[in-house]
């Protein structure tokens, strides 16, 4: 996905975020042809077919900005979407001591068998989003089709959350929930907080119960229709941020 894209399907929020704290730097970093090199060996993008090095090329942006603006290596946060969702769990697995926090949307993990990276299962922060009528992406696993074409195979929303729950020693009963209604008082969304006095980590899981392949936001207007609805209830920029901040 272009840059200008993911500033317009978050609805400039983070940007509005970042100005408003006047504390953070939002980055938008833009892979080969608009894709990145993820786990995944069936996904045959571009970046894919050439190999390219996407965990160094971040590794690369992060000494930039530590180098120009001197910021805070402690507390440098991710987040993906959809294939981007796909590689920020690559860096889950390959680079987690880099990252204070993730935040995950419609990306659950693919098959084991059909990953090539490191599949560490490091403790790690993560805040992941799943559509329960994602057409492209199916919320209770199977194969992923995109434009007739497959992309390979992922567990469910909630084995890919167990994952995570269990390599961060989180207890799978969650520590508090919270519901998303609509103007009619319907529930459209529910959200799930779980934690771990182990390892000190937090994960927070929201599906949206008639999200599609999106990013929920209250500022986006224009949804792609063959990517399903766009939950407005659910403020993903805003529940990230306010996630984000939860860890320092």
């Amino acid at each position: 996905m272009k840059t200008w894209m993911m500033q317009l399907f978050t609805g400039h929020e983070f940007d509005r975020l970042a100005d408003n704290s006047q504390d953070a730097i939002i980055v938008y970093p833009q892979g080969y042809e608009t894709s990145w090199n993820d786990c995944r060996t069936i996904a045959n993008t571009p970046p894919k077919k050439l190999n390219l090095d996407d965990v160094g090329f971040t590794e690369k942006i992060i000494g930039y900005f530590q180098n120009k603006y001197e910021i805070n290596s402690q507390e440098i946060y991710v987040v993906g979407f959809s294939n981007g969702g796909q590689f920020a769990t690559r860096l889950m697995n390959e680079k987690p001591e880099l990252f204070k926090g993730f935040a995950i949307i419609s990306a659950p993990r693919s098959y084991e068998n059909e990953m090539q990276c490191n599949n560490a299962q490091s403790p790690v922060s993560v805040i992941l989003f799943n559509g329960m009528k994602d057409p492209i992406i199916p919320y209770n696993g199977g194969e992923v089709i995109l434009k007739g074409k497959s992309y390979g195979h992922v567990y469910s929303a909630e084995q890919s959350v167990l994952h995570w729950l269990t390599a961060s020693r989180c207890d799978t009963i969650p520590t508090s929930t919270h519901d998303f209604k609509n103007k009619s008082g319907e529930v459209t969304a529910v959200q799930q907080f779980f934690s771990s006095i182990e390892t000190g980590k937090k994960i927070s899981f929201i599906k949206m119960l008639n999200g599609g392949h999106q990013i929920p936001n209250k500022k986006f207007s224009m949804g792609i229709p063959s990517m399903g609805y766009v939950n407005k209830e659910v403020d993903a920029p805003r529940l990230i941020w306010d996630f984000f901040e939860s860890l320092k």
